[in-house]
């Protein structure tokens, strides 16, 4: 699967959502620009990037706008919220590396590589 470069959300209130978004994080955002007909805040986590955005001018009828705010969502998996799927994929990837590693015995670690446990 592809690495996830960015990801941008649609807010009703920015000044809210990035006060919440520096609590969550605890940075600074990267970006904050108003272009005139949108303003963004972008976060940066790990590799990807967060942005925020609102639409103050926007006054759309149709039943799917991606700019709409309400139509986004994000989970993080950290905190004392946290994935109830995360338990099964550390089992799942266990089982895959393991039976790898029985398959391909001869495979080793890359010379000045330390295993990450």
């Amino acid at each position: 699967m592809p690495a996830i470069t960015h990801v941008a959300l649609t807010v009703s209130d920015l000044d809210r959502s990035v006060a919440w978004y520096k609590a969550l994080l605890g940075s600074e955002p990267v970006l904050d620009e108003d272009t005139g007909p949108f303003h963004h805040t972008v976060f940066l986590i790990g590799g990807t990037l967060l942005g925020l955005h609102e639409f103050p001018d926007l006054k759309s009828t149709e039943p799917f706008d991606e700019r709409r705010p309400g139509l986004d969502h994000v989970a993080f998996g950290w905190g004392r919220h946290f994935c109830v799927g995360a338990s099964l994929a550390r089992a799942e990837a266990r089982i895959a590396i393991r039976t790898f590693l029985e398959r391909f015995p001869e495979v080793r670690m890359a010379p000045g590589a330390e295993a990450a446990i």
